[in-house]
């Protein structure tokens, strides 16, 4: 009797010592899954932060794109205007030279003025015309015809490829293509155009450079590098600096946007 007692005593603690090793189980199972539930959560909140802030930042570049995308349009189209521009004046300075009737210029005078560094003396219809009658800002004394003619002269020779691909034109280079002196060559750049002649020259190479670029047809299948070397720079860096100068953008952009302005305007 004692014995069965016993033995259901032992039966009854086994059983709960069972169950209350069933109850810890199960609230390890269920504190993991809330632990497992809250690390989930808190991931969906960050991935959720992330994708809002992935998003506006996506919509403030493609905003801040789209205003970059009309400034280099503008651009082009502005320098388009303006090598139009600059076409005519040269049109123009070309038709004012060619009706003004040409000036005499002895050697001799031309030799004395370049060696004693005085303007020279022209003779036009049997009169002597000395450069001393105008003078403009830049200190050089010519008369206003022959400036007429000099400018018409360095602007053939600037926009001569053939001269100002060489890598080393210089403006001594320049005053012996027009038959001047640099004294009066850099005078007439820097009253007519308001910059010096390495300036100048960048911008005409770079004008070159970029109507290149642009002429698929028939330069299409050169790379940049071949297109810069053949205007007249050594380097990547001087070119790209200097484009940049001048059209705000590189190369690659240059022809981006002039293909895209091309497809709009289509």
């Amino acid at each position: 009797m004692q014995d069965s007692v016993f033995n259901r005593s032992r039966l009854y603690s086994a059983g709960n010592n069972l169950m209350e090793y069933e109850n810890r189980k199960t609230s390890q199972k269920i504190n993991s899954l809330n632990g497992t539930i809250s690390r989930q959560f808190l991931v969906m909140v960050v991935f959720g932060v992330l994708l809002l802030a992935l998003a506006a930042v996506s919509v403030l570049l493609l905003r801040n794109n789209r205003r970059l995308n009309m400034a280099y349009r503008l651009l082009i189209r502005k320098e388009k205007d303006m090598d139009k521009q600059e076409r005519r004046t040269k049109k123009l300075l070309e038709d004012s030279v060619r009706h003004n009737s040409p000036a005499t210029v002895t050697e001799t005078a031309v030799i004395d003025a370049e060696s004693t560094g005085e303007a020279p003396v022209y003779e036009k219809d049997g009169e002597t015309d000395t450069a001393d009658k105008d003078k403009n800002g830049s200190g050089i004394s010519m008369s206003e015809e022959n400036r007429n003619r000099l400018l018409n002269s360095v602007i053939d020779v600037m926009n001569d490829i053939g001269y100002i691909s060489k890598p080393d034109f210089s403006l001594q280079a320049l005053a012996e293509a027009v038959s001047s002196n640099t004294r009066y060559v850099s005078g007439v750049i820097n009253d007519t155009y308001g910059k010096n002649f390495k300036t100048l020259l960048n911008e005409c190479r770079i004008r070159e450079a970029c109507r290149r670029l642009l002429d698929a047809e028939h330069y299409g299948n050169l790379t940049i590098q071949a297109i810069y070397e053949d205007v007249g720079y050594t380097n990547s860096v001087s070119f790209i600096r200097a484009f940049k100068k001048v059209n705000g953008m590189t190369p690659s952009e240059y022809q981006r946007q002039y293909r895209m302005e091309e497809t709009g305007d289509k």
